[in-house]
This record gives structure tokens, C-alpha cells and sequence, in this order.
């Protein structure tokens, strides 16, 4: 970008150095005009050649009118080329200051990229490392899911056998208990049970004792009332009241061992659903998480 610059002062002194040439050509002309001017005498012997003299000072002017022309136009090229020179110079300015700023910019900004280049790759890493992480704690809760997903198949099947037995000896219990009441109702209802009496209960009597020995009440209990219905017949009317007596204690006995065991089997079930509802609820709260 220096050429122009330099191109311009080339023509500019051409320009000049033309422009003074011209002008000590003119000042040589008209000193050579002031030297050659007549004196008094010379022009009055010289008037017969003033013809000549016209003719040759015409001449003179002609060629100094063209020198000033000429002079003229290299001082207006002279002033034309130092006005685009001016503006070249001030458009060069401008150039030379946006390609400064420009380049500024475009430096910061490559500056910046990079910086922003370098955080973003510590940024990726850094969540690379994380999702890693997150890919493995996920992978984790499946499993939990899962496991969990199977303790609840496995507690709810376990809680439908728990409740199943549950019922069954409930059932068992309840029908146990009813038929000692009976029973041993219908002996008390005489002073003095009779044989027919205790056939009649004796059905209802063996079923009790048989639970029991199955549930392990009464503990020689179920034994010794199952002896005292076998000996039934064979017993004196006199000894019958005692015998009686002593099936009658062997069934209250058996009541309250029915009764006790009841009160156990409820509160084990009661246990049991607790516990299990306390199961679900956890596992629950576990796959909503």
C-alpha cells in the first residue's frame, strides 16, 4: 500500500520540476525581451524595421501565451494530482484502520473461540464422566426395580398362602370351638350324664381331640380324653358320674387351649398383614422414586 504514495511524489515532483521549467522559460523570455528593448537612438534608426519588429514581438507573445497555457494545465494537473492523492491517501487511512480493527476483532474473536473451545471440551469430559455415572446408578435402580419388582410377586403370593392357611385354621378352630361348647353343654345339662348322651357328643368329641393332638394343644389332653371315651362302656353306673365328670374337665380344658390358640392365630394374621402391607408400601415407594 506504500507504492501509491511513492508513485504520486514521483509525478508530483515530475509535475513541479515541469511547472518551474516552464516558468524560468518565461522569465528568460521576458528578460531577454527587457535586454533587447532599444535605446532612443536604436529605435529610431531601427524604425524602418518595426514591421519586422511587430511581427517578431507577435511571435514572442504567441509562444509565451502558449507557455502560460501550457503552464496553466501542468499547474491544474499539479493540483488535480494533489486532491486524488489527498483522497487516495485518506481512502488508504480508512482501509488501513479497518483492516487494523478488523483484524483486532477477528483476533479476539479467535481468542475467544478458543478459550470457549477448551471449556466446552472440559464441559464434555466432565459430563462424559458424569453420564458414565448416571448410565451405572441407572443401571443399579433397574436392578432394584427388578428385585423389587420380584419380592412383591413372591409376597403377595406368600401373603395369599399365609391367608389361605389363615382361614383354614380359623375355620378349624372356630368349628372346634363350637362343637366343645356344644359338647360340653350337653353333658351339663344332667346331673348325671347318660351313656346316650356322651354317644351323642362322642362324634364331635374325637374331632376336637384329633385337632388338637394335630395342632399340639392340650398336651396329653387329646390322649387321655380319647382313653376315657373308650372306657366309657365298660364303666359302672356308679363310677359312670365320676368318668363323665372327667370327660367334661378334659373338654373345658381343651376349650381354653382352643380359645388361647385362636387369640394367637388372630394376632399372627394381624402381624402378617401388617407386615406385608409394610412390605408393598416400601417397595412401592422404591420403583416410584
Amino acid at each position: 500500500m506504500a507504492r501509491p504514495a511513492s508513485v504520486h511524489a514521483a509525478v508530483l515532483l515530475l509535475l513541479a520540476g515541469t511547472a518551474g521549467a516552464a516558468r524560468a522559460l518565461k522569465g528568460a523570455a521576458v528578460n531577454s525581451t527587457e535586454q533587447q528593448r532599444p535605446t532612443l537612438e536604436e529605435w529610431k534608426s531601427g524604425v524602418a524595421n518595426s514591421t519586422e519588429n511587430k511581427a517578431a514581438a507577435a511571435a514572442v507573445e504567441s509562444k509565451m501565451s502558449a507557455v502560460n497555457k501550457v503552464v496553466s494545465m501542468l499547474e491544474g494537473l499539479q493540483q488535480k494530482v494533489l486532491v486524488d492523492g489527498e483522497k487516495e491517501a485518506n481512502t488508504y487511512n480508512k482501509f488501513s484502520c479497518f483492516c487494523k480493527d478488523t483484524t483486532s476483532e477477528k483476533s479476539d474473536a479467535i481468542a475467544a473461540g478458543t478459550d470457549k473451545k477448551a471449556t466446552l471440551a472440559a464441559s464434555i469430559e466432565s459430563l462424559s464422566s458424569k453420564r458414565n455415572g448416571l448410565d451405572a446408578t441407572i443401571e443399579g435402580l433397574l436392578a432394584d426395580i427388578e428385585q423389587a419388582e420380584k419380592e412383591k410377586k413372591a409376597a403377595v403370593a406368600t401373603r395369599a398362602e399365609e391367608l389361605a392357611e389363615y382361614e383354614k385354621n380359623s375355620a378349624d378352630l372356630l368349628a372346634a370351638l363350637h362343637a366343645l361348647e356344644g359338647a360340653i353343654k350337653t353333658l351339663k345339662s344332667s346331673k348325671a350324664p347318660s351313656l346316650a348322651q356322651l354317644r351323642s357328643v362322642e362324634g364331635t368329641v374325637r374331632r376336637a381331640g384329633l385337632l388338637a393332638d394335630a395342632l399340639g394343644l392340650g398336651g396329653e389332653s387329646p390322649k387321655h380324653l380319647a382313653a376315657l371315651l373308650q372306657q366309657a362302656p365298660t364303666v359302672q353306673m356308679e363310677d359312670y358320674k365320676f368318668h363323665s365328670d372327667k370327660i367334661i374337665e378334659t373338654l373345658e380344658k381343651l376349650l381354653k387351649d382352643f380359645q388361647a390358640e385362636k387369640v394367637t392365630v388372630d394376632e399372627e394374621e394381624v402381624k402378617a398383614v401388617a407386615a406385608h402391607d409394610a412390605l408393598m408400601q416400601e417397595k412401592e415407594t422404591l420403583l416410584k422414586q
